[in-house]
């Protein structure tokens, strides 16, 4: 925890089983003579970004800028970037990343992806810029990334860079300025803190014993998360017994996973308190 701003913070979480839909697109496009952005989705916890800079300036990407919405305008949001092989096991997530000039960089990024309905859009901030990428089906993501595969960096002509490998128009949409509506731009507050982002709070069951309990059943504890998402310091806030008490500790600390909070830019610790509701048993 060294170097670590602790967030405190109060999380009341209650997950209504949003699952990922089956339908709607799960590839996404934006190209142009300046850049190329694919996103794919993979699961409800990831999915994978790459990044094609064409231009002459460096682009600067932060992971939990990246969001989805599904057609009923529930949002998806990238949280961090997973990195396959971490120098120090405390780095296992890094927040964004510099592409730099005539560069490509790809990327796995955990959030949290579950929808009531199929896919619509997709957006990633870049800056004052916002990159609406376009929808595409499976097998024209394929022919897209089999192109796209083909670009010639070395090239000092863009344009000609995308036209030699077939594009003969662009993807996608630029939105800046005026460009930017309130709905749009509510999608990315402007927050010095991205809290806590849960992942999976699966309920305990409730013991026959304690099935005339009054519902909810909840117990409140708290917790230390750390950089790379571990669980530790818990304890009773606001218990019922030493038998419910115990289940609800067991069961944050062995089946409820988290990514960790980012502050001011950087991975941090975070205090939270939670709430464990039980489910009654059939």
């Amino acid at each position: 925890m060294n170097n670590c701003l602790v967030l405190r913070s109060l999380i009341i979480f209650s997950l209504v089983g949003l699952c990922l839909s089956s339908s709607g697109p799960k590839h996404f496009l934006y190209l142009s003579d300046q850049r190329v952005v694919t996103v794919e989705l993979l699961d409800e916890q990831m999915v994978i970004l790459n990044f094609i800079n064409l231009g002459d300036n460096f682009e600067f990407f932060r992971a939990h800028e990246l969001v989805l919405v599904d057609s009923g305008g529930h949002l998806g949001k990238g949280h961090l970037i997973v990195l396959e092989d971490p120098v120090d096991p405390e780095e296992i997530y890094q927040v964004g990343d510099l592409v730099k000039p005539r560069t490509f960089l790809g990327h796995n990024i955990a959030g949290y992806y579950r929808f009531e309905t199929g896919l619509a859009k997709c957006y990633l901030k870049l800056g004052g810029r916002i990159l609406g990428l376009e929808p595409l089906t499976m097998e024209a993501f394929e022919q897209v990334a089999s192109m796209v595969s083909e670009i010639d960096l070395e090239s000092d002509n863009p344009t000609k860079m995308i036209q030699n490998i077939g594009f003969t128009r662009g993807y996608g949409d630029l939105y800046t300025g005026s460009d930017i509506g309130p709905l749009l731009g509510s999608y990315f507050p402007d927050e010095e803190v991205t809290q806590t982002l849960l992942l999976e709070n699966p309920k305990p069951q409730l013991p026959e014993y304690a099935a005339n309990l009054s519902e909810p059943v909840v117990i409140v504890v708290s917790a230390t998360i750390s950089r790379t998402g571990g669980i530790f310091d818990l304890k009773i806030v606001e218990g019922i017994d030493k038998q419910l008490d115990s289940l609800a500790l067991d069961s944050v600390q062995n089946s409820w996973r988290f990514l960790p909070a980012i502050s001011k830019g950087k991975i941090v610790v975070s205090e939270l308190i939670l709430n464990v509701l039980f489910q009654k048993q059939l």
